[in-house]
């Protein structure tokens, strides 16, 4: 039995782990990764595609950090007469890189007989790429399933499950800890719905098992089938903004009614009212063009609204004929409701059939019958009382026992020993009890054979 306690012992570890463990996965790279440039004791961490960045630290170092011999008496300082070159050289894969540049450098004198001297110098420049590390800023977690983290564990990041779903409808109570868990039957991840109680459902999201918590508030509470919510009312279209009133008329210019003396000053006269007049008349029909254009704007306003009007009155048609038609078939149904539950006529009666045994058995008979059942009865009952009688009078029972029994005692080796018959004795007192008794039963069937 020790062996099956062991086994149980050793599973409990097991078993603790198991209960209390959280299911997690890796998390997902989505960055690249990154590696230590490193130029004389200066560092960064860049990408490998970013490997140009550090090429070109290294070749700014060509012109501004290498070392570069003196130039010698009455030649210029060395300058870079050639384009730099670099290599990029793989030492160990995916690990350490080495970026090997180099640029010729020149120092030149020019001499008095118009030819020059220079004297070239190669200058090199080494920077290295390694370390390769991933960045804590590209692990994601893209699985819905498992959206906390990244976590950091020896090295690895993992993205571990919900311990509890967060509860995202704002129809749903906020989430506590009295909130109990439901289990579920490993069907999936899906979504469980409760009356909100103001029209609306609180729709939960279990998890990958089916699991969720219920608000406590909800307490016993049923499910209901999941429903979309209902699509908001539309807003009603805006009225068409309401025409400008036209400008007012301008004045019209005067005329000048005098009359001239002279032909010239007349005819002046005459064309200075007749530009009036046809300014005037310009006027009017711009005027005129104005209250026109506002018209057929607000005509076409009218339209806008009657079309509006129009549609809206088709879609209270359409729903009085839907109600219509509910009521109708309601009061089709309630009328085979009512041919249905319609009573029907019946009569009871309570008389005594005639014929068969009610012929046999009349009221008198039965009234007999039942007087006869209790003379017998009563009868009976006196017979008892008679018995109890005659056995009290000829029987007195006495089962205490006097007397005793001649002792008979002997010596042996100087021990007495009892060899008469009252070592009997006790044993005669239990037995009597049962003779007693069944002496008394054989007299008292005795009796009753005799009286019977």
């Amino acid at each position: 039995m020790k062996y099956p306690l062991i086994i149980f012992l050793s599973t409990l570890p097991f078993v603790f782990f198991k209960a209390n463990a959280i299911d997690r996965e890796l998390a997902r790279n989505t960055g690249g990764t990154t590696y230590k440039c490193t130029y004389r004791g200066a560092e960064a961490r860049i990408k490998f595609s970013e490997i140009s960045q550090c090429q070109a630290v290294a070749e700014t170092g060509l012109i501004e950090q290498e070392y570069k011999p003196s130039p010698r008496n009455g030649f210029s300082p060395y300058a870079p007469i050639e384009d730099s070159i670099c290599d990029i050289k793989t030492v160990v894969q995916d690990s350490i890189y080495s970026i090997e540049c180099r640029q010729k450098f020149g120092s030149t004198r020019h001499n008095e007989d118009g030819t020059s001297d220079t004297d070239n110098y190669t200058v090199r420049a080494n920077a290295t790429m390694n370390s390769p590390e991933q960045s804590p800023d590209t692990w994601q977690c893209l699985n819905p399933d498992f959206p906390n983290g990244p976590i950091e564990a020896y090295g690895t990041y993992y993205c571990e499950q919900s311990v509890q779903p967060p509860l995202t409808d704002p129809d749903c109570p906020n989430p506590t800890d009295n909130d109990p868990f439901v289990f579920g039957s490993g069907s999936g991840q899906t979504s469980v719905c409760f009356p909100a109680g103001n029209g609306r459902q609180c729709e939960i999201k279990t998890d990958v098992n089916g699991g969720y918590y219920i608000p406590v508030s909800f307490g016993s509470i049923e499910p209901v089938l999941c429903t979309p919510d209902p699509e908001p009312t539309p807003d009603p279209e805006p009225d068409p903004e309401p025409t400008e009133p036209p400008d007012k008329r301008p004045p019209p210019e005067d005329t000048d009614p005098t009359v001239s003396p002279d032909t010239i000053g007349a005819l002046n006269k005459v064309n200075k009212n007749l530009d009036s007049i046809n300014k005037n008349m310009i006027s009017g029909y711009e005027s005129n063009d104005e209250r026109l254009d506002r018209l057929a704007k607000e005509t076409q306003n009218s339209n806008e609204l009657l079309t509006s009007i129009k549609k809206n009155t088709l879609e209270d048609n359409d729903t009085l004929t839907d109600i219509k038609t509910g009521q109708t078939n309601a009061n089709n149904l309630l009328e085979k409701i009512e041919k249905n539950t319609a009573p029907e006529s019946f009569s009871f009666s309570a008389n005594r059939k005639q014929g068969g045994l009610n012929d046999i058995f009349t009221d008198e008979d039965i009234q007999q019958i039942k007087t006869e059942i209790e003379e017998k009865q009563t009868e009976f009952n006196e017979y008892i009382e008679t018995i109890k009688a005659e056995s009290s009078s000829l029987f007195t029972l006495d089962t205490s026992i006097a007397g005793g029994y001649q002792e008979h005692k002997i010596v042996v080796k100087g021990v007495e020993i009892e060899t008469g018959i009252s070592r009997f004795s006790d044993f005669f007192k239990l037995i009597s009890g049962a003779i007693l008794l069944v002496a008394t039963l054989t007299a008292l069937y005795i009796l009753l054979g005799r009286n019977g």
